[in-house]
């Protein structure tokens, strides 16, 4: 995701969407398209939150999910994606420095649903991030019944909040 936009590909390596950042957005909002360029979902981040929050939208704008990160998780960050009424969908625990993730239904670490690790971490070690202008994760879907839509936002959603320094 090279300057917040490039392709997403499945296993195979075959293009199966886009991840586009509208430059010129106060409230940093990416869109998610599918192949044919149709709006597939968009994140957009909140102005006033007492911690990062992202809202996850459809492409009516209707509200999918919100993705918040706790306040207390320092060395292992934790996420949630919560659905309008406050209901918790999916929890996002990570390892230390916040490159790989377990997603899990629900707010117990009990029911996996997805894996994300981050692919190119030693370009962060070895150069500090200061020439990289793009992340690379691969993200395995383990039940195949969740909304693609809801996994991907939640973990672009985390990306900004770990490694944007508009949070730092």
């Amino acid at each position: 995701w090279g300057l917040g936009s490039g392709d997403i590909m499945d296993e195979r390596g075959q293009v199966i969407g886009q991840m586009s950042r509208k430059i010129f957005s106060m409230r940093a909002k990416i869109e998610l398209l599918e192949m044919n360029g149709q709006l597939s979902a968009s994140i957009h981040r909140k102005i006033f939150a007492l911690r990062p929050t992202h809202d996850l939208k459809d492409h009516n704008d209707q509200l999918i999910g919100r993705i918040s990160k706790t306040l207390l998780s320092l060395f292992r960050p934790k996420f949630y994606l919560k659905d309008a009424n406050e209901n918790v969908l999916f929890m996002a625990q990570g390892q230390f420095m916040g490159w790989d993730f377990n997603i899990y239904r629900g707010d117990s670490e009990t029911d996996l649903v997805a894996e994300v690790r981050k692919t190119d971490r030693w370009q962060d070690v070895f150069f500090g991030g200061i020439i990289n202008f793009s992340d690379t994760y691969a993200v395995r879907i383990i039940d195949p019944s969740i909304d693609r839509r809801k996994v991907i936002g939640f973990v672009i959603a985390i990306d900004n909040v770990l490694h944007d320094n508009s949070y730092s």
